[in-house]
């Protein structure tokens, strides 16, 4: 009886928690947890809930506590008749965040260092089980539930070292069953590798890139720190192990270097970005999105700003009211190999042997004297139909993406 009442009280607190009656969620999530105090899904709504509020201390805590309680959880009841997929992912560096959705309500999410499988795996298919990495809790499994497949999430290699390195370790343990991005090779993916090695692929250029800490006091040190390395203005900033453009800056000159550190959190490392203008021929600034699956090459979005930072959010900036944009992404969606060039596909393919992931995405440009010059490249890359409704010839190259995914899966279990 008491379970059901915690079954109840967690379905209650789920529903006003879409509906973004916090204070009345938190209450009823509190109430479960004190007839089941290891209850799952109430412990992460709690977690998100305080992180809502600011309390960052207070989520990290009963965020770490649920890992510890659940290392390793069934998503759903497990089928005996369908594959088992086990979805591998970091606590570490990662917090679990209330987002608003399309429809205006209101879920909590993991955020921080994965790659969401939302779009991409047809989860009726198959049962998932999550492995939640916490220090050094796989040293103490035991008893796991047998699965087909080991599938990494964990995709950021600066903010998730620890997490996979676990993962490393843990895959070892299994090394007759098929794994989807192997967390070694992930780890090889730092902005600071990338420069070091796509740079020795003739006609592809990844700009120079280097890590410096800011220890919050010694100003004239880190900038000549960056001066000596060789970087000159303007260079880019970014708080290393970020994902999104909130932490990035384009530095013009040594004023706004001393006032961006100024406001910028101390006792961590920053990535110095050698910063290139590729502006094209009428003044504005391109990112095309590739993706890597199981091998193969797929386009995903052609993107046009009149800012350097191009994002897929800024859709809405130019994009959405400039016809010859829309035209050329479409162009490159229906025929990228046309678009890019039988040459910078094959520089394409030289970079997927280099990497050697079963899944990741590149970000690139192509520049006037037909170098491929490389923004971006990890696992970190979303996958989703944000946009598709305003731009509906997106939706069938980003359902050919979504079948990909799970072909490589198909491919893997059998």
């Amino acid at each position: 009886m008491k379970r059901n009442n915690a079954t109840i009280l967690n379905i209650y607190g789920q529903f006003l928690l879409s509906k973004g009656q916090f204070a009345e969620a938190a209450q009823a999530f509190l109430n479960c947890l004190k007839i089941s105090p290891d209850h799952y899904e109430s412990g992460l709504a709690l977690s998100s809930l305080a992180d809502a509020r600011g309390d960052r201390k207070a989520a990290r805590a009963i965020l770490n506590q649920v890992a510890r309680s659940h290392p390793v959880i069934w998503e759903g009841k497990p089928d005996p008749h369908k594959p088992t997929l086990l979805k591998i992912r970091g606590i570490e560096g990662s917090a679990y965040r209330i987002v608003q959705q399309s429809d205006g309500t209101y879920t909590n999410v993991l955020r921080g260092g994965h790659f969401s499988i939302r779009d991409f795996v047809n989860q009726e298919q198959y049962n998932l089980m999550i492995l939640n990495l916490l220090e050094n809790n796989i040293d103490e499994l035991k008893n796991i539930p047998k699965f087909d497949l080991l599938l990494n999430t964990i995709a950021c290699p600066d903010r998730k070292r620890v997490s996979l390195l676990a993962a490393a370790r843990f895959v070892d343990c299994y090394p007759h069953l098929p794994v989807i991005n192997d967390p070694r090779r992930v780890l090889e993916t730092t902005r600071e590798r990338n420069y070091l090695r796509l740079n020795l692929i003739p006609g592809v250029s990844f700009p120079k890139t280097e890590k410096v800490r800011w220890d919050g006091i010694s100003f004239q040190a880190i900038a000549s720190e960056i001066s000596g390395l060789g970087f000159v203005f303007p260079f880019i900033v970014r708080l290393v192990g970020s994902q999104t453009g909130s932490s990035v800056k384009l530095i013009e000159n040594q004023q706004e270097l001393y006032s961006h550190f100024q406001n910028s959190p101390a006792n961590r490392e920053y990535y110095i970005i050698q910063f290139r203008d590729y502006r094209n021929a009428k003044n504005v600034y391109n990112k095309t999105r590739v993706f890597f699956i199981d091998g193969n090459f797929y386009p995903v979005a052609n993107l046009f700003n009149d800012t350097w930072n191009v994002h897929s959010g800024d859709r809405y900036n130019v994009m959405d009211k400039t016809q010859w944009m829309q035209d050329e992404e479409q162009s490159f969606l229906n025929d990228p190999v046309g678009y890019l060039g039988s040459e910078n596909l094959d520089k394409l393919y030289k970079i997927r042997d280099l990497v050697g992931l079963d899944f990741f995405g590149i970000d690139l440009t192509i520049l006037p004297d037909g170098t491929l010059f490389i923004f971006e490249l990890n696992a970190a890359m979303r996958h989703n139909f944000d946009h598709a409704k305003n731009f509906p010839y997106t939706e069938p190259h980003l359902r050919r993406i979504s079948n990909a995914f799970d072909a490589m899966i198909q491919n893997h279990l059998h």
